[in-house]
């Protein structure tokens, strides 16, 4: 009642938006609409009262009590402003520059204590909201951005077991046992890659790919996803050499524009960059 939360809203208009794509693809028009229209006036909403003119950027809350705007940092919201598309592409790059990197990559939002609290999980890098940026700045076709949230999360170490700790300090990338049993960590870093670095989309008749390889990995990068599961289909998914222009994506051997949803079984997707060299690609594993 009192605080307008532009990571809140954020999601909620994402979820409108979402609904109504999924109404649409079941034949849903009516439903699809009136969802469509709920995304467009969150909108609207959040850019009329969370947008900063004055600054170029977008407060983190507003309170509408005290008419107070907070402008402490929080990279999920700007992950998350163009994976919405709330925002443009330069309003995006224009909030994200107002970040300052960390040894183990951005701080979340700085809290404001409630009255008698001491100690609060803000402050620290948060593993799966650092997945939303990355995941932007691939969108946004900035692959030398991507990079350094690949070694920042790589720094702090990836064991499953730290993977469930939650947190990372931002100075020590020591972890913090705040959250345990979780696996966002997981899924945080595996998002700069099958979002990131593979661009991957999927839609109601596959998958589709808009590379983002940050060219400082050199034309004889190659990654592998082994056992990638996508539907019916168990896949091996390899990528050669480096940039965002694809010169072939071959499903088998036979060239594709995409993954079809219709595979089943076991198959061998193969794409090549146009900066590719002669990368030396291991065989399968377990």
């Amino acid at each position: 009642t009192q605080l307008q939360s532009l990571y809140g809203n954020v999601l909620v208009t994402m979820a409108w938006r979402d609904l109504g794509q999924i109404a649409g693809i079941l034949g849903f028009a009516n439903e699809a609409a009136q969802c469509s229209q709920k995304s467009a006036a969150s909108k609207v909403a959040i850019n009329a009262k969370l947008y900063r003119p004055e600054f170029g950027t977008y407060c983190y809350y507003l309170n509408v009590v005290s008419n107070t705007v907070y402008n402490y940092r929080e990279d999920i919201s700007a992950g998350l402003l163009c994976l919405s598309g709330v925002a443009s592409e330069q309003a995006c790059l224009d909030y994200h520059s107002n970040f300052t990197a960390t040894p183990y990559g951005y701080r979340n939002v700085d809290p404001i204590m409630p009255a008698g609290q001491t100690s609060y999980h803000g402050g620290n890098v948060w593993e799966d909201e650092a997945g939303f940026h990355g995941w932007a700045m691939a969108l946004l076709g900035r692959p030398e951005e991507l990079e350094p949230f690949i070694f920042w999360h790589a720094r702090a170490g990836l064991p499953l077991k730290k993977w469930q700790e939650g947190t990372i300090n931002p100075s020590t990338g020591q972890f913090h046992s705040n959250y345990t049993w979780v696996s966002w960590g997981a899924t945080g870093y595996t998002c700069y890659w099958t979002r990131g670095v593979f661009g991957m989309t999927y839609n109601p008749d596959g998958i589709q790919f808009a590379l983002c390889v940050p060219n400082s990995f050199g034309n004889n990068f190659y990654s592998v996803l082994n056992n990638f599961t996508y539907r019916d289909s168990r896949l091996r998914i390899i990528l050669a050499g480096c940039g965002t222009v694809v010169q072939s994506i071959l499903v088998d051997g036979v060239p594709a524009s995409r993954v079809p949803a219709t595979l089943t079984g076991v198959h061998v997707v193969r794409i090549t960059m146009t900066n590719s060299g002669s990368p030396n690609i291991p065989p399968p594993r377990e």
